[in-house]
């Protein structure tokens, strides 16, 4: 099943998608960089209306706002960013229990 991905973070760890072999089953439908989601304003729930997971590949000094941001909208998120473990809990506790904050304790304990 194709699942529709979004990249949070354009730079060189986001442009994974031109790599063909590595996007089988995935469609990426949103990329959002320093250009596009200045101050978090483009992670929205229009435009991730229909996306099923986010991978997040900003600075460690945008990460937690952005994951913020995507745990309150209910927005599944694999984090490729490291540097900001500190603020952790802050992102649980901004989920009230939302998937996001599952899959970023995942992630984590996956590294």
């Amino acid at each position: 099943m194709l699942k529709n991905l979004a990249i949070v973070g354009y730079g060189k760890m986001g442009r994974f998608d031109r790599a063909p072999r590595a996007r089988g089953g995935l469609a990426i439908g949103l990329k959002l960089d320093i250009d596009t989601n200045v101050n978090q304003q483009g992670i929205t729930a229009e435009n991730f209306r229909g996306v099923d997971v986010a991978m997040e590949f900003s600075m460690p000094h945008v990460a937690v706002a952005n994951l913020e941001r995507l745990c309150a909208i209910g927005v599944p998120t694999v984090v490729g960013t490291t540097g900001w473990y500190g603020e952790l809990e802050r992102v649980r506790l901004s989920s009230t229990g939302a998937a996001p904050a599952w899959c970023i304790a995942r992630t984590i304990r996956s590294v």
